[in-house]
């Protein structure tokens, strides 16, 4: 579900209707919270992709306000909101999923507040493994994120940052375990590109152990370490991330997801899936 925010060609590859709930607590008293939901769209003879909608919303917490001659006003809660909407399809037998967000913008600064629409693609083609991989195929993928991305103030309006990612990702089974790896490059419109790299270890399906580490130019505060765990029990998921942000900071994010047995089907029937505990790789590049 995270593809929502990544990559949205990750949403072509989910098996089942999943709700993720996630909030993170930020430095500055600044916090976030995010909420998910994607179904799969089946039949009996084709697969017509999924559809997922999200919320996403940042406090910057109270703020003192104060007039133009500098004596202490009412204060503020500025933030943001970001609704999506996207849809992704997978081709050629599941070589190739692509997807497509739509979200809308929107921002209040205490005085003054703004609005604005974008959009985020991005596809993802799965490479044949061989004895190169050790038998296990290699996910390529690339996102755009904020298309058109514009927020109009009252008097102006300003161009919301452009991102392009390009990532693989390769994991194999080792026994009751399997080991997930993963590379991201990122790129900016403006400022330092850089590069994310990662790992997740799976216990026997129930126990997840990640880590990481971001690097970026020296005007990019969110490089550092990454860290974090997962539980999975059923079609329940509980997950913890801690990422460094230099001087700024430490960023604690906690999420749970649920999972259900149910599609929706263009060809009128509705069909139990199994439960799976299995993540897309690439669905946060």
């Amino acid at each position: 579900l995270m593809s929502l925010w990544w990559n949205p060609a990750g949403l072509a590859f989910i098996d089942d209707p999943e709700i993720m709930l996630t909030h993170s607590g930020m430095y500055e008293n600044i916090s976030g919270q995010c909420a998910a939901f994607a179904v799969p769209i089946k039949g009996k003879i084709r697969n017509y992709g999924a559809v997922g909608t999200g919320l996403n919303m940042l406090d910057y917490g109270d703020v003192q306000g104060y007039n133009i001659l500098g004596t202490a006003s009412d204060g503020y809660q500025p933030g943001g909101k970001i609704i999506s909407l996207g849809y992704g399809i997978t081709f050629l037998d599941s070589q190739i999923g692509t997807g497509l967000v739509l979200k809308s913008i929107s921002e209040d600064l205490g005085s003054v507040s703004g609005n604005g629409f974008g959009a985020d693609i991005g596809c993802i083609y799965r490479i044949r493994g061989g004895a190169w991989s050790w038998s296990e195929p290699v996910y390529v993928g690339l996102s755009m994120q904020n298309l058109g991305a514009s927020v109009k103030y009252e008097n102006k309006t300003e161009d919301v940052l452009k991102i392009t990612r390009l990532g693989w990702s390769w994991g194999k089974d080792m026994g009751e375990n399997r080991l997930e790896t993963v590379m991201d490059y990122f790129a900016p419109s403006s400022g330092d590109s850089g590069v994310s790299m990662g790992f997740e270890w799976r216990i026997k399906k129930i126990f997840n152990i990640r880590a990481g580490y971001k690097m970026s130019g020296v005007t990019d505060a969110g490089s550092g370490f990454r860290a974090g765990f997962g539980l999975e029990m059923l079609n329940f998921s509980l997950d913890y991330a801690y990422s460094g942000y230099g001087d700024l900071g430490i960023v604690h994010m906690l999420g749970v997801g649920i999972k259900f047995g149910k599609v929706i089907s263009l060809e009128g029937d509705r069909k139990s899936t199994r439960l799976n505990s299995s993540h897309m790789p690439l669905s946060r590049m």
